[in-house]
């Protein structure tokens, strides 16, 4: 009994100890789509990223600069205030309370009227976040998966948290002569460039790239850092800074583009904002290609399945389809008693090879939205719903192939409409289109109403990954063969970005 209570005593006042260092350190304060790139410009990006070499000893400038800030003392333990995770900067911190206080004062219209819109340079929006994971274990743990890989779901919540910061810091959103609400209007592109070892820091840059009336480009980087000195394991498992490293290398291994949308806090419409004007070549070509990328997503719209009917090849690919399975003989539909509906189809005009329905692939999750999900605004964290999509694409990907699936992008997004703190929140997750070994998996987030059995789409989804792939999947019926043909569309475009982006997993794409 004795050694019991001593035992229970230990853990006790280990516990204290604990709750005391994470509640005593410092809360991460730091300020939380395709595009055509010319092979040129990303080359000479990615040669200056592996030429420049920078001292260990350059923390101490950091710290001098505002806009980069370090993740370090998380509050690991209490995991309190989760949304301050959300590298809130200090000027959103001071207002926080004002604008999610439904009794704020709002500005005079003689206040407002001072507010000027001009200009600024990509430069006075950027924000640097840097993860190091190679001398901070529990920050690591937290970014970890269960295949000690990168939670690429928790890195996708960050760059919504980062790109939300970057468009209030360009659009001066806290201004309180005309605050703003900036939301998420799409996420044009998320390309993995290589595989990320969490083992190495990370630095995450964003900035505005281009800018409309209301909308801004907003272009987000993360590099990994590479140390010349080989890390030992005594020194991966130390919660301090490594001293002693000389040199350290950075690599591109993730590009993202976010479109985000500037509101009027009192009228909820779409406000003008700074227009953003390029200060060197690469700017200026960031800027040009964002014209155009906005000309592309508007074409891209305009063609959409939901507004166009499908195209001669498709309509007939569709119909090859149908004629092929009405050959096949009947087989029951319960998979109970007779395992999966398995059609064999020629889909490509050569030998016929096994393919499943699509909807013998769904998952879905069910979940209430708790307060600590919440973002500035009181709405529920764009990013967060981001993360549970992509966890749920990837389960999604493993139940189908049996392998564990790699990450290759997420090709398109949009953002509906804002959900609810309260709501019941439904994610529905099915694979649309596979090739040899790749899936494109579309992931729709609905909002449901229990006590009416209503529910309404928020958010839509489409994730790349790439695995062993057992079988194709093909439509049952005319919805089935329109997201099919949709996904089809959106995985030959991934794999045209993949490799103009030069991406190391371009050939992944097939």
């Amino acid at each position: 009994m004795r050694s019991t209570a001593s035992l229970f005593g230990t853990v006790a006042r280990s516990c204290k100890v604990l709750k005391k260092e994470a509640t005593s350190g410092t809360l991460l304060k730091s300020a939380t789509n395709h595009h055509y790139f010319a092979q040129n410009y990303h080359q000479q990006l990615v040669l200056r990223n592996e030429k420049q070499v920078q001292p260990s000893s350059s923390s101490q400038t950091e710290s001098q600069n505002p806009s980069v800030r370090v993740a370090k003392d998380l509050d690991y333990f209490l995991n309190k205030h989760r949304f301050e995770r959300r590298y809130l900067s200090q000027q959103q911190q001071e207002h926080l309370g004002e604008m999610l206080s439904a009794s704020s004062a709002e500005a005079s219209p003689d206040q407002k009227a001072t507010f000027e819109v001009g200009t600024k340079t990509p430069s006075e929006s950027e924000v640097v976040i840097k993860l190091p994971f190679s001398t901070d274990s529990k920050l690591r743990d937290i970014y970890t998966n269960a295949f000690n890989g990168m939670r690429i779901g928790r890195l996708l919540e960050d760059l919504d948290a980062i790109a939300g910061e970057v468009a209030y810091k360009h659009s001066d959103g806290f201004d309180k002569r005309r605050p703003l609400t900036i939301v998420t209007a799409a996420i044009d592109r998320i390309e993995l460039q290589k595989p990320i070892i969490p083992f190495f820091d990370l630095e995450i840059v964003g900035k505005v790239t281009f800018t409309g009336t209301s909308s801004m480009e907003i272009r987000i980087e993360v590099h990994s850092i590479k140390k010349d000195i080989p890390l030992n394991d005594s020194q991966l498992y130390k919660n301090t800074f490594t001293t002693g490293i000389a040199n350290e290398q950075k690599e591109l291994v993730m590009v993202a583009y976010f479109v985000m949308v500037a509101l009027d806090k009192a009228t909820n419409k779409s406000t003008k904002i700074h227009a953003v004007v390029p200060q060197n070549e690469d700017d200026k070509f960031l800027f040009e290609m964002g014209k155009e990328n906005q000309a592309r997503r508007k074409a891209m719209s305009e063609s959409s399945l939901m507004k166009k009917p499908p195209s001669d090849e498709e309509r007939l690919l569709i119909h090859d389809m149908f004629l092929q399975k009405m050959k096949q003989p009947h087989i029951s539909n319960d998979y109970e008693s007779t395992g999966p509906t398995i059609h064999y189809l020629s889909l490509d005009g050569g030998e016929p090879q096994a393919c499943m329905p699509m909807s013998m692939t769904k998952q879905n999750n069910i979940m209430i939205m708790h307060p600590t999900n919440r973002n500035i605004h009181g709405k529920i964290f764009g990013g967060f719903l981001l993360r549970e999509a992509y966890e749920i694409g990837f389960i999604t990907a493993y139940m189908y192939t049996k392998h564990k699936p790699v990450f290759l992008a997420l090709n398109e997004n949009s953002f509906l409409k804002p959900v609810e703190v309260g709501s019941v929140v439904e994610f529905t997750s099915q694979i649309v289109y596979a090739g040899d070994k790749s899936l494109e998996i579309r992931v729709e987030v609905w909002v449901l109403d229990p006590p009416s059995g209503k529910k309404l789409q928020c958010n839509i989804f489409h994730f790349a990954f790439t695995c062993p792939i057992v079988h194709k999947v093909v439509p049952d019926t005319y919805a089935e063969a329109m997201l099919y043909l949709e996904g089809k569309r959106i995985h030959k475009k991934g794999k045209t970005m993949a490799e103009l982006l030069n991406s190391k997993l371009a050939a992944s794409y097939a």
